[in-house]
């Protein structure tokens, strides 16, 4: 599993970097009411300022913008980035690509000083990854903790959930006892880590990916993987805040969607359902489902089916206080890809992208204000290398 990802992260890369300015001259046929809901708030030129972004924005108070470039950068091991609100961007760190990481797939996360906080996919001292933070004021990057593949975990593809104490947690998507990945937990304060849990394949799941942990309440956490389950398509999982783990539901790979790669971030609603998609399935194009966490019950609210539609959603969701949701297909009838609005089961098509305005949108988007997404390509825009977009619904 985890050279099937490798492949599809770093190999689309080379498409990034070979991209040229032929991009710029692309036809945008978008309609007039995208145009008027859509708006391109950057393009990454790397050099110097980084490429490939993947992991979603986050938003300070001061309305900048922070993210993450899996590559380019000074030694073109990846970027943290601030993009102010005037749309000026700023290289906070570059990767070296040794003891300090390289590759960071996931966003990240700020604390109340305005620290960030994230993974790097590969280096660190073992090169199986690390969890690092950044001041954005120093411009300096300090490792938290760095994986070491048994019995900790590899290859964190994910990003961070903080907790009101300061402590982190996230996934890995290989290493642990079974080499199916991890739920850990770092404090922040001692640089310590705790495998939460480590994946089994079958029955629990194994080789969770990219997104975010949901948290309640109650201290529980959620989310899904790739692989392994009851069916070896993936499945959805609840770990208690004593440490026990429940599969909630196992997919079949079939009409309710599995494996592929999708996001793990979940939603949660007022009555305890859980909302997600599933990268393939359905009719090969992925799904929009809901779980009921108390009856462990799947249903699938919208089958991706192509074409002006959009196909293969790798993102997590974002839902408003109406319930409404909304994501990111990769793909679309014209290759690259769309951002939807769900509404029940009715899709909305909120913008498709053209290359020059975007390709291949793969993180999670936003919501914020309750009317506006914010979200990232991973490749097209005006040097081809990726762009920061904003969506009204």
């Amino acid at each position: 599993m985890k050279t099937r990802f490798a492949i599809r992260l770093f190999g689309a890369v080379n498409v990034a970097l070979a991209f040229t300015t032929l991009a710029a001259m692309m036809v945008v046929s978008a309609s007039s009411a995208q145009a008027q809901n859509f708006k391109s708030l950057y393009s990454f030129a790397n050099p110097p300022d980084g490429a490939a972004p993947y992991g979603g924005v986050i938003k300070d108070k001061s309305g900048n913008f922070y993210g993450t470039t899996s590559v380019g950068g000074a030694s073109g091991f990846g970027t943290v980035y601030k993009l102010d609100k005037n749309g000026k961007d700023s290289v906070l760190y570059s990767f070296t690509g040794g003891a300090d990481g390289s590759q960071p797939i996931g966003g990240l996360v700020m604390d109340d000083a305005g620290i960030l906080y994230g993974t790097t996919s590969t280096g660190g001292s073992s090169d199986a990854g690390t969890v690092f933070e950044v001041n954005p004021h120093t411009k300096t990057e300090t490792v938290l903790y760095t994986f070491t593949g048994t019995p900790d975990g590899t290859t964190p593809f994910s990003g961070l959930l903080m907790d009101k104490s300061g402590n982190l947690y996230g996934t890995t998507f290989a290493g642990g006892s079974s080499d199916a990945g991890t739920v850990y937990k770092v404090n922040i304060q001692t640089k310590q880590e705790t495998v939460l849990h480590s994946f089994s394949g079958d029955p629990d799941g194994g080789g969770p990916v990219y997104g975010n942990l949901l948290m309640d309440k109650s201290g529980n956490l959620y989310g899904t993987t790739d692989g392994g389950g009851s069916f070896n398509s993936g499945s959805v999982w609840e770990l208690s805040a004593n440490g026990t783990e429940t599969v909630l539901y196992s997919f079949t790979g079939g009409k309710d969607g599995g494996g592929g790669g999708a996001d793990q971030s979940l939603v949660m609603d007022d009555k305890g359902n859980l909302y997600g998609i599933t990268e393939r399935g359905g009719v090969g194009e992925g799904v929009v489902y809901r779980v009921n966490i108390k009856t462990k019950r799947e249903t699938v609210l919208y089958t991706f089916q192509g074409f002006t539609h959009g196909a293969i959603p790798t993102c997590g969701l974002a839902r408003d206080s109406k319930g409404n949701l909304y994501g990111t297909t990769a793909s679309s009838a014209n290759g690259d890809g769309t951002v939807f609005e769900l509404t029940g089961r009715k899709e909305t098509v909120l913008h498709r992208f053209h290359g020059v305005d975007g390709e291949s949108p793969y993180g999670s988007p936003l919501l914020l204000d309750g009317d506006t997404l914010y979200g990232v390509t991973y490749l097209g825009g005006a040097k081809g290398h990726g762009t920061v977009f904003s969506v009204k619904p």
